[in-house]
């Protein structure tokens, strides 16, 4: 089929530091082939679809997402007793939620394996519909532990080392290690430290020895300045920040997801009837900690990265834009916070090379919107056309078919 022209849209770049501006876009061959005005294009036989008064950005990025997991509660129990091949289909399902909301791009931190890989490896192959996938399988944690239902046991630091490769092996493309307890495990403390920075940092050598990054749910100062030190690539949630540890996280250059939608989603349905006691009880403390204690990252100067938690109680698949309007309700520019689902997500996985920016030669993931997002967050919902590797895979518009490839 014909390249692709993207034209008069206002390209926001992905760096907060460039200005939007009023542009066009090349799409060819799966990849951003030109950025600029089109009469300068060599495409005489593009198609050329006109963006006026809409914002064009790369695609959105969630680097925590749960695609096991429904957003309903007790939807942990669904997961342990569906059948596998059942499971695999609602996995497809859920991430295409995530497509369709111009996410292109996702981060699975806790999913069953080799299930999640089979989802991945679909999407890749294009069997299905889907955005990019990158997954940890099963989290490192201790017995009995947070996320122990979804977990490979490690209760040492011989025992870290061996679930870590074990998850390579398996075929995760990052690592998720359990630093500290959580809410929806009953037999997880919030103040646990579970493990030492010696025994992390083993955990965080061996993957980074076979080239994935590692990930880490911590809630408690002491359980995030033991995985800070030892090296992790992101904290996860940090519901208990203090300034210490939001000061070590800064200097140490740690990225931090917050996942603070995944709080805000949760308060004004904490009498839900089907909440067990155990959870409504721990997220009466985390909720308000989560949003009294966060601005201490962004004032601390802490790279801010954007995920969910997706799946989690009340969250549904999909819902990035919804964490960058949180993430501009604590101090974050509009910019920024764009940055924090783009640019910075991309860096973190590893993949700065291939998305998160506007630039001639990365893939053609992008995301357009009706409406400007860098003046009001929330056009971000606005979603009007998203592009995965050149191939517009949704549309609100009827003159735009789904489908349409660059090529």
């Amino acid at each position: 089929m014909m390249p692709l022209i993207l034209a008069n849209a206002q390209v926001v770049h992905g760096d907060p530091t460039v200005a939007p501006r009023l542009t066009d876009i090349l799409l060819r061959d799966g990849r951003i082939a030109a950025v600029g005005e089109r009469r300068t294009f060599d495409a005489t036989d593009a198609e050329v679809l006109d963006l006026t008064g809409r914002a064009l950005l790369p695609g959105l990025i969630d680097l925590h997402v749960h695609l096991c997991l429904t957003g309903a509660p007790r939807s942990d129990e669904l997961y342990r007793t569906e059948a596998p091949e059942r499971l695999i289909a609602r996995m497809v399902g859920l991430a295409q939620r995530h497509l369709h909301a111009g996410v292109t791009t996702i981060r699975d931190l806790g999913g069953p394996e080799p299930g999640i890989f089979v989802v991945r490896d679909a999407i890749a192959d294009g069997l299905v519909e889907g955005p990019r996938v990158l997954a940890a399988g099963l989290v490192v944690t201790i017995t009995d532990g947070h996320g122990s239902w979804i977990g490979a046991i490690a209760d040492d630091l011989a025992g870290i080392q061996v679930a870590v490769n074990g998850r390579i092996d398996s075929g995760a493309d990052a690592i998720k290690i359990i630093s500290t307890g959580g809410v929806h495990t009953r037999t997880s403390d919030l103040m646990t430290v579970q493990y030492s920075e010696e025994e992390l940092r083993a955990g965080v050598h061996a993957a980074h020895a076979r080239g994935r990054t590692v990930a880490t749910h911590a809630s408690n100062p002491r359980g995030m300045q033991n995985a800070i030190r030892a090296g992790v690539d992101t904290i996860e949630h940090g519901v208990f920040l203090d300034d210490e540890t939001a000061d070590l996280m800064a200097r140490r250059g740690t990225t931090f997801v917050p996942t603070l939608v995944a709080t805000q989603l949760f308060e004004p349905r904490a009498d839900h009837p089907e909440i067990p006691d155990y959870v409504r009880e721990k997220a009466a403390v985390t909720v308000p900690a989560h949003r009294d204690n966060f601005p201490r990252a962004v004032h601390a100067g802490v790279t801010i990265a954007a995920g969910t938690d997706a799946g989690s109680t009340f969250v549904d698949h999909g819902l990035v834009a919804l964490e960058l309007e949180a993430l501009t309700r604590f101090g974050l520019s509009p910019l920024e916070a764009i940055a924090a689902g783009t640019r910075n997500a991309a860096r973190v996985i590893g993949l700065d090379d291939e998305i998160g920016t506007v630039d001639v030669g990365k893939a053609a993931d992008l995301l357009v919107v009706d409406g400007d997002p860098t003046e009001r967050i929330a056009n971000l919902r606005n979603v009007g056309l998203v592009v995965r590797s050149g191939r517009v895979v949704h549309s609100r518009w009827s003159d735009v078919a789904v489908g349409a490839r660059s090529t």
